[in-house]
């Protein structure tokens, strides 16, 4: 039921942004991390799990794209100045990823690459905020596409932080994998509806 929800939700906002001329490029790499997914859960991962029997490789994968779409949606947030310090950042965590898989190739999920991006998100998002409240005295919070694009950022990673740490460990416990998966879907649901409101916010705006 809540990943039908989920996917109901996802294609609402990934057709919702593509349906007018009016499209906010700086949301276009979140949007982007939204089909990816899509086609990583039902096309991609299957695949991979098919040919290689190791489903964490498609993890993996998707695990980097998704670090590099949200990290190119806060290099246009912040600007050029942000541009060498983000640049070295995904560097950075391509690297290590691929590491980590050397180390733990066998394990069903990536835990510490998740875990270090949920980190390097959640701290991106109160970098922004930290500034818009400083700042910003000229336009409301609310009334930026930004705002409501990267609360649904900070939602997801943070609310999903434990769950990343822990499931390196314990994927394999039936339990515990239907507790992921329900938590899992709920932020998920969560993070796009902000993202929708983010998309209509920035047609208002247009």
């Amino acid at each position: 039921m809540f990943v039908l929800l989920l996917d109901i939700i996802t294609l609402v906002v990934v057709g919702f942004y593509f349906s007018t001329s009016k499209r906010e490029k700086n949301l276009l790499p979140l949007i982007l991390y939204l089909i990816i997914g899509v086609l990583s859960d039902y096309i991609f991962n299957p695949i991979i799990k098919h040919y290689s029997n190791n489903y964490s490789i498609g993890l993996r994968i998707f695990t980097f794209i998704e670090f590099l779409c949200i990290s190119t949606f806060y290099y246009r947030v912040f600007g050029e100045k942000s541009k060498k310090l983000l640049a070295l950042i995904v560097a950075a965590f391509g690297v290590f990823s691929i590491i980590d898989f050397y180390f733990s190739r066998n394990s069903l999920f990536d835990s510490v690459p998740t875990g270090i991006s949920s980190l390097v998100f959640v701290s991106y998002s109160i970098i922004f905020f930290y500034y818009q409240l400083k700042y910003n005295h000229s336009t409301l919070i609310y009334r930026l596409f930004e705002f409501w694009a990267i609360v649904g950022v900070f939602i997801y990673f943070s609310g999903n932080f434990f769950l990343f740490i822990f499931s390196q460990k314990n994927f394999s416990d039936p339990l515990f994998k239907n507790l992921f998966y329900a938590f899992m879907t709920v932020f998920s649901i969560m993070r796009n509806l902000f993202w929708l409101t983010a998309i209509i916010v920035s047609k208002k705006r247009s």
